[in-house]
C-alpha cells in the first residue's frame, strides 16, 4: 500500500503550469480529475447528495435555490411509472406528469388545486385547458349543444351551455355557461326529426343579436311557406371563435 499524508500541515498537490489538471488513477486507469478551474469529475460518487455541495440530501429532488437545468432532463424507468412532480410545498401537488406502463398507456397532467394549463409557443398562448375542462383556442369548439326544440325545450347534452330559451316557434337562445372573449364568433347548426327521416330541408340561421353570452338562432324549412319557422325535436349548434 502506498500512502501520501501530512500529519501537521495541509497536503498540497500542485500541477505546475497553466491549464493543468490533477489526475486520480487506479491501476493506470483514470477514475477522477480536478481541473485547473476547480471542476471535479469522477466515474461515480458514492453516498447521497448530502455529501455534495448545493445538492439536497434526497437525490429525487432538485434544490429550488439551484434549480436551473441547462441540458435535457431524461427520466427513464421502464420497470414502473416514471413521474415528474412539481410542488409548491411538500403537501401541495401543483403538477404531475405521469406516463403509465400498462397496456393502455396514459399521459396525465394533474394540477391540484385546480388551475388552468396553458400551452405557450414563442410567448403566445395557443391552447388553454381551463380548470372546468374547457379547451380554449382558435381550433377548438367553444360551445356545442344538442337539444329538443319541440314542446318543452330540453338540453340532451352540451358543452359550455347553461340553458336554452324558447323565444317562439323555431326561435331559440343558446345561453353560454362561460362568456366568450368576443361576439365575433361563428356558429354551425342542423335541425330535424330525431326519431326518423326529416322530409323538409332545414336551415338554422342567425337570429337577433349575438353577444359573448348568448347566441340566438332561428330554424326554418324550405318546402313550406317562404321563411316559415318550425319547432324541431332535434336542434344542434356548434360555436367556434370568440
Amino acid at each position: 500500500m502506498s500512502t501520501i499524508k501530512s500529519s501537521d500541515e495541509h497536503l498540497t498537490l500542485n500541477a505546475d503550469g497553466s491549464s493543468k489538471d490533477i489526475k486520480f488513477q487506479a491501476n493506470g486507469v483514470e477514475k477522477g480529475s480536478l481541473s485547473s478551474t476547480g471542476v471535479m469529475t469522477a466515474t461515480s460518487f458514492a453516498g447521497s447528495g448530502a455529501n455534495l455541495t448545493s445538492l439536497p440530501a434526497d437525490s429525487s429532488k432538485v434544490d429550488k435555490a439551484n434549480a436551473t437545468i441547462t441540458n435535457d432532463l431524461n427520466i427513464d424507468d421502464s420497470s414502473s411509472t416514471p413521474t415528474i412532480n412539481f410542488r409548491e410545498s411538500d403537501s401541495t401537488l401543483k403538477m404531475k406528469i405521469g406516463f403509465g406502463t400498462t397496456t393502455t398507456d396514459l399521459a396525465e397532467w394533474n394540477v391540484s388545486p385546480a388551475k388552468d394549463i396553458a400551452f405557450v409557443q414563442n410567448s403566445t398562448t395557443n391552447l388553454t385547458i381551463k380548470s372546468d375542462g374547457r379547451g380554449l383556442s382558435q381550433f377548438t369548439v367553444k360551445t356545442w349543444v344538442n337539444f329538443n326544440g319541440s314542446g318543452t325545450v330540453a338540453i340532451r347534452d352540451s358543452h359550455n351551455v347553461s340553458s336554452i330559451t324558447d323565444r317562439g316557434t323555431g326561435q331559440y337562445s343558446v345561453n353560454f355557461s362561460n362568456a366568450l372573449d368576443s361576439a365575433d364568433y361563428t356558429a354551425d347548426g342542423m335541425s330535424g326529426n330525431i326519431t326518423g327521416t326529416t322530409g323538409d330541408s332545414r336551415s338554422v340561421q342567425r337570429d337577433g343579436t349575438w353577444t359573448t353570452t348568448v347566441c340566438q338562432i332561428r330554424v326554418t324549412y324550405a318546402n313550406g311557406a317562404a321563411g316559415a319557422v318550425t319547432d324541431d325535436s332535434f336542434v344542434g349548434v356548434t360555436v367556434f371563435g370568440g
